[in-house]
C-alpha cells in the first residue's frame, strides 16, 4: 500500500510539474506573441507613411557602348479623362535624361492621347506659388505625339524642379484642349548628373 501510495505522489509531482513547464511556456510564447504584435504595428505605420521621394530613378546601359543613360521620372497627382480611343485615366509625367548621345534633356508624356502641337508647341508651368511661365517644347524625332521635348532653359528647369514640392502643367492636346496636371513630392528632385 505504501509503494501505491508513493507512486500516485510520484505520478502528481511529474503532473504538477509538467503543468508549471507548460503555463510557463506558454506565458513566453505570449511575451513573443505580444513583442511580435507591437513589431508588426510598427512595421505597418512605418509603410503607411509618406515616401521620401515620389521621384523614380532610372538608368540603363547602352550595350554596344557601355555608357549609362539616367532617368528621374515624376509622375501626375491627378489624371484626365479623353474621349475614344483614349478611354480611361491618362496622367503626365515629367522626365529628366542624361544621356551620353543627346545630353540632358527634360520632356514630358501623356499615358494616354496626343498632344496637340506635337512638332513645335509650349506648356505652361507653375512651381510651388511662383508665376505661370511658358517653356517652347517640341515633338520627339520618332514622331511619337504622347511626348513633347523642352526647348532651351534646361538648366533653369531642372534647377526649379530640385527645390519645387508641387509643380502644375498645362498642356494642349489633341481634340481636347488644355488640361492641367499636378505634381506634388515631399522632396524635389536629386539630380547630379
Amino acid at each position: 500500500m505504501k509503494k501505491g501510495c508513493l507512486i500516485t505522489i510520484g505520478v502528481l509531482f511529474l503532473f504538477f510539474v509538467l503543468v508549471i513547464i507548460v503555463s510557463v511556456a506558454s506565458s513566453d510564447e505570449g511575451c513573443s506573441t505580444n513583442e511580435s504584435k507591437e513589431q508588426v504595428v510598427a512595421a505597418n505605420t512605418e509603410t503607411k507613411s509618406e515616401p521620401k521621394t515620389k521621384w523614380e530613378y532610372n538608368e540603363s546601359v547602352d550595350e554596344m557602348s557601355e555608357k549609362t543613360t539616367f532617368f528621374a521620372t515624376l509622375t501626375s497627382d491627378n489624371e484626365v479623362n479623353f474621349d475614344f480611343p483614349y478611354d480611361g485615366g491618362s496622367a503626365l509625367s515629367i522626365t529628366v535624361r542624361q544621356d551620353p548621345k543627346y545630353g540632358k534633356d527634360v520632356y514630358f508624356r501623356i499615358s494616354k492621347g496626343q498632344f496637340s502641337n506635337s512638332y513645335n508647341g509650349s506648356v505652361s508651368v507653375k512651381f510651388d506659388n511662383g508665376s505661370i511661365e511658358k517653356y517652347n517644347c517640341s515633338g520627339s524625332s520618332d514622331a511619337d505625339t504622347g511626348i513633347l521635348f523642352l526647348n532651351g532653359n534646361v538648366s533653369s528647369f531642372i534647377k526649379k524642379l530640385k527645390t519645387a514640392k508641387q509643380i502644375k502643367v498645362q498642356a494642349s492636346f489633341f481634340q481636347e484642349g488644355d488640361r492641367t496636371f499636378t505634381f506634388t513630392t515631399p522632396v524635389g528632385l536629386e539630380w547630379e548628373h
